[in-house]
């Protein structure tokens, strides 16, 4: 009897998941982007003025929010966030790393109110994260 050796190769193909970018216009829900995205992903805000009603928070999510970079010469970022002297503007408290990156943003007019510990950063609130800032 006479032996057959069959030989059987495998290729596993594996994808990675290319990070979509997510544009906001001037005025537009900068939460519902993060709310929508995923790790990886970029959030490109266009130059303008952003008037959030409630603290923007990237609920542990490792994505990017950035901003238009200025122009002329003070080189000011050219997406404003204003808190309108109404609100926290940003927060990460979900263990956020060094992948929460937050680029080219002018934070303006936040406010932290309470008798608590809590009552610090108006502009940003970090807690147990660290996101880095550009």
């Amino acid at each position: 009897m006479k032996s057959i050796c069959l030989a059987v190769s495998c290729l596993i193909i594996t994808s990675v998941a290319a990070a979509d970018t997510i544009n906001v216009p001037a005025g537009g829900d900068i939460q519902a982007a993060i709310n929508g995205a995923s790790d990886g992903d970029i959030i490109q805000l266009e130059a303008g003025e952003y008037f959030p009603a409630a603290t923007i928070d990237t609920i542990g999510k490792a994505v990017t929010l950035r901003g238009v970079a200025g122009k002329g010469k003070d080189g000011a970022p050219m997406s404003v966030i204003d808190g309108q002297d109404s609100i926290r503007v940003l927060i990460c408290e979900n263990g956020e790393g060094a992948d929460t990156a937050f680029e080219n943003l002018l934070i303006t007019g936040g406010r932290a109110e309470g008798d608590s510990p809590d009552n610090r950063g108006g502009g940003m609130y970090n807690d147990e994260s660290s996101p880095t800032l550009t």
